[in-house]
């Protein structure tokens, strides 16, 4: 009899992978973003989740991520990249159901952009005070 534990639910693997891209456990792999999107879409395909659900999750702590200014600098824009997948998603299933969610959903894009922008610029700024 093996002691290896059974691996866990794929909706329990999609959370792992949304908890690690939320605190950046492995910035260095920025693969792990696109894990996380695959995972959500296999959970949405086998019908486990609906399709709106998961792309709202996504979209959600994607930006927060983009935003954490505590997260390395990298990761947040790696994360920032990687939002129009869900974005469009979004888009395709709100555009009929929720007009104001996609309204939120855009001024939450402008804000985010925005954010990173001028976070990259302070940071450029500091890198030419040090030179």
């Amino acid at each position: 009899m093996s002691t290896r534990p059974r691996a866990g639910s794929p909706r329990e693997r999609w959370e792992r992978l949304a908890l690690g891209v939320r605190c950046a456990y492995n910035p260095e792999q920025p693969a792990v973003i696109r894990r996380f999107l695959d995972a959500g879409r296999r959970l949405e395909d086998s019908g486990a989740l609906d399709a709106l659900a998961v792309q709202r999750r996504t979209w959600d702590l994607l930006i927060r991520t983009a935003l954490d200014e505590a997260l390395p600098w990298p990761w947040r824009l790696a994360c920032l990249d990687h939002t129009p997948l869900p974005r469009a998603r979004l888009t395709t299933l709100l555009k009929r159901s929720d007009p104001a969610a996609l309204a939120a959903m855009e001024a939450q894009w402008q804000a985010a952009v925005a954010a990173v922008e001028a976070a990259r610029q302070a940071r450029s700024w500091l890198d030419d005070e040090e030179a």
